[in-house]
């Protein structure tokens, strides 16, 4: 029978614990076999258990808490609940649940990429790494008791993981050690322990398959070994590719006054990352059920048209037939009194275009609620995708919008769940709503040339706003944003606010604090803690008066309340006096890790532009992780604003891009303490072509910054630094040849990337960044490669421009040096 000092325990959605001993059919739990670590529990119920029972068993209810508590004599042991299953039989159910012990969460957690700059133990490098929340030392935890009798320092810099799994991390840096990693017998923190060369051991599995059959088995285990648990099988295969097809816009901003007009090229590929190809359709037999009109597929080109002189099924090439026209559906012929013909047309994929609302993404906006079940945002709502505790920066948590309800177009949500009080601080994940302006897209069908490209004509609306313009081919979509602008932009200005902030907290310790006195108390749980005035990154153990030092399971840090604790292996009572020695850091204020990018855009009036004006924002350079809220804002009175996130410290630029002005400020951020009162930085715009105006055409030779020629700098006589550059031409069809270098903002040649000029096809760069043009007149010309977008000059004649016939093919750019 089963001994009367076992039961098993299942916590409902209250936390209440309830006994579900007597519905048990069967258990079987722990490891089934030396090669694993997380053990496992299956708990089957007696047949046809009550619908409230069944609620009980469902894997929804907490899914990261410790739901299943097995209590064996004095031993209690916690699994997750993950799984519900169950069989039938003669009619009758028996269900069924599977779980790992709590510390297998840990397999959970997203990979770790992270180095530790300064000396650190072994020990204390696995506790870290046993904290969700690695950068803060934050969120839900498992504990690493070290006991193994190897515990090295390793230098600052030389540990580095790049995503890596938590428990793999730990594994690791035991076997350096010469020792094994096992879940505790309770189930809930992890053990380092010296390696043992033989050992006598209870078996991994129990069974009670019977209420009066017990059986145990001990078996002797060479080498024990834990390894890591398989939840399913891992397939080995390779995932075809599928088509996919490019678009790119020229130019990507056009002015909504119902008359101005974009280019619209979509690139299609195949499985095989091929253009599309066109087919050759020969001699094909068409009963056209009309005297004129022959139906076909995407004809690009007809080769020939043939009467049938037979039937369909036995066709005869007749007389040829001139076609009068054709299109991708229908040639055109005249009337021959027959409906039968013999076809042969080359046949080329169809493009089909369209339009789509553009929804910008939003993510952790800070805000208050303002009741029990209500919360507002900053923007019109598109879409409501979560609102958190404003502390669950990693989303583990509830989601309180689970149940709510938000109108597309307003600012209010009505929360399904309760965070709290009113006043409660929640981050709000959401897409923008914006009403989507209307374009004309002709042709609505396209079909691609040889090169796989089709084109088609987008006209503007009225309505100022972003549209995404789709193109379709072989069951695949690709697409790209255009902006319809109001008033043309005549200056930008961008301001970061504060310029100078500070560093992410990271993981490493800063600041030892020595004897701190502190106080044994019990959690919800029953689970033994000293509370200690920062918050701490490693802590190996505790001295408790009257008790030694008590090692430590772990540690956790919420910064939001101010509450630090170190979790203690001890059966002290709660009241004990203790002295904590413990490494940690300073709090920063979340406050100084961001910064306000705001950007004010008016019209050459001086007035500010257009609502819903597309305004976008980019980070340059060495970020150190750096995150902005979004890509792109629409402005309101003539500013659109996003929010810089710090990563770990740096300097970089957030460029601005509106219309054809950019504008670029610079970013510190810091780990020094900042001063009480920061400043903002402020710079303005220009247009991307380098010209002061975007209305004006100079003919200076040094106005192209960002398409700069070639050959090396030298410096002349007169201290101007110089270069040679190959002159425009003139070819025999009166069209005005070139090339032009494309850089990065690094001053990086920009290689391998498709051209358009003007919208048209103008090839690629090459291995130096350079591509080469033919336009038919002098002037302001556009260009775009690889999504970026910018011009550049073509004199009408003079010293840029190459006489055929004469030797000098180049001419001299110079600046002041």
């Amino acid at each position: 029978m089963i001994p009367a000092d076992f039961y098993v325990h299942i916590e409902d959605a209250s936390l209440a614990w309830i006994d579900v001993t007597e519905k048990l059919r069967g258990l079987n739990d722990g490891t089934s076999g030396e090669s694993q670590i997380i053990p496992t529990v299956h708990l089957t119920f007696a047949a046809d258990v009550d619908a409230e029972f069944t609620a009980l068993l469902n894997p929804q209810i907490n899914p990261s808490r410790a739901r299943i508590r097995i209590t064996d004599g004095a031993l209690a042991t916690y699994y997750l609940m993950e799984k519900q299953s169950g069989t039938v039989q003669k009619g009758l159910r028996y269900p069924t649940v599977t779980g790992r012990a709590w510390a297998g969460v840990l397999d959970n957690w997203r990979p770790l990429s992270y180095t530790w700059p300064e000396d650190m133990l072994c020990s204390a490098i696995a506790a870290q790494v046993a904290h969700r929340d690695v950068a803060n030392q934050s969120g839900e935890v498992v504990g690493v008791v070290w006991q193994a009798s190897l515990d090295p320092t390793i230098p600052g810099g030389r540990y580095k993981i790049s995503k890596k799994r938590r428990r793999d991390i730990i594994t690791e840096l035991a076997e350096a050690c010469a020792a094994r990693v096992r879940v505790s017998a309770n189930g809930r923190y992890l053990e380092v322990y010296d390696r043992p060369s033989r050992a006598l051991t209870a078996a991994a599995v129990r069974n009670f398959t019977e209420a009066l059959d017990l059986s145990y088995e001990m078996a002797r285990v060479d080498e024990p070994a834990n390894a890591v648990r398989v939840q399913g099988e891992v397939l080995n295969y390779t995932r075809p590719s599928l088509p996919v097809v490019r678009v790119t816009l020229v130019p990507g901003d056009i002015e909504a006054d119902g008359s101005d007009q974009a280019s619209a090229v979509a690139r299609v590929y195949d499985s095989g990352g091929n253009p599309a190809q066109h087919k050759a359709i020969v001699d094909e037999a068409i009963s056209a059920g009309s005297y004129t009109q022959i139906p076909v597929s995407g004809c690009f080109a007809v080769d020939g048209v043939w009467l049938n002189t037979g039937t369909q099924d036995s066709p005869v090439k007749g007389a040829k037939v001139a076609p009068t026209g054709f299109d991708a559906s229908t040639i055109t012929v005249p009337d021959n009194g027959t409906q039968l013909f013999i076809v042969s047309y080359t046949q080329a994929e169809s493009v089909s275009w369209s339009s789509a609302d553009v929804q910008r993404q939003i993510d952790g906006e800070a805000h208050a609620t303002a009741g029990l079940l209500a919360v507002a945002t900053s923007y019109a709502i598109g879409t409501v995708r979560g609102v958190y505790r404003a502390t669950d920066t990693n989303r583990s948590g509830t989601n309180y919008y689970t149940g709510g309800s938000a109108t597309a177009g307003g600012t209010s949500i009505t929360l399904g769940i309760s965070p709290g009080p009113a006043g409660t601080a929640v981050i709000v994940d959401y897409d923008q709503y914006e009403a989507t302006p209307a374009v004309n897209i002709s042709p609505a069908t396209s079909l691609c040339d040889a090169e796989g490209k089709a084109r088609t004509t987008v006209g503007a609306g009225t309505s100022v706003g972003t549209i995404a313009i789709v193109a379709s081919a072989l069951g695949q979509s690709g697409s790209a944003n255009l902006s319809l602008t109001g008033d043309a932009v005549g200056a930008l200005t961008v301001t970061a606010d504060p310029q100078t902030i500070r560093a992410k907290q990271s993981a490493t310790a800063t600041t030892t604090f020595t004897g701190e006195a502190c106080q044994t108390a019990a959690d919800d749980d029953g689970h033994i803690y000293v509370a200690v005035d920062n918050l701490v990154t490693y802590c190996g153990s505790v001295l408790l008066s009257g008790w030694g030092n008590a090692p430590v399971l772990s540690w956790t840090n919420n910064a939001a309340s101010g509450d630090y604790r170190i979790y203690l292996a001890t059966s002290a009572p709660a009241g004990v006096a203790g002295s904590a020695t413990y490494t940690g850091r300073e709090i920063i204020d979340e406050a100084d890790q961001t910064s306000d990018i705001i950007a004010s855009v008016l019209t050459r009036a001086g007035s500010p532009v257009s609502d819903g004006t597309e305004v976008k924002f980019e980070l340059l350079g060495a970020t150190g992780g750096a995150t902005l809220s979004a890509q792109q804002q629409t402005t309101s009175g003539g500013t659109a604003s996003v929010t810089l996130t710090a990563g770990s410290v740096a300097q970089f630029e957030v460029l601005v891009t509106a219309g054809p002005y950019r504008a670029r400020v610079a970013i510190t951020v810091t780990d020094q303490p900042l001063a009480a009162e920061q400043t903002a930085g402020t710079s303005s715009g220009s247009v991307s072509s380098g010209n002061s105006d975007p209305e004006q055409t100079d003919d200076s030779q040094d106005q192209e910054p960002k398409l700069k020629l070639d050959e090396d700098e030298y410096v002349r006589s007169d201290g101007r630094i110089c270069r040679l550059v190959l002159k425009d031409w003139e070819d025999a069809d009166g069209n005005i040849r070139g090339r032009r270098q494309a850089v990065d903002c690094d001053g990086e040649p920009i290689c391998g990337e498709d051209v358009l000029v003007d919208g048209e096809d103008s090839g690629s760069t090459d291995g130096e960044g350079y591509f080469r043009f033919s336009v038919t007149e002098s002037g302001s010309h556009t260009v775009k490669i690889d999504g970026i977008e910018t011009t550049f000059h073509v004199a009408a004649g003079g010293d840029m421009r190459w006489v055929p016939g004469s030797s000098d093919r180049w001419y001299e750019v110079c600046r002041d040096g």
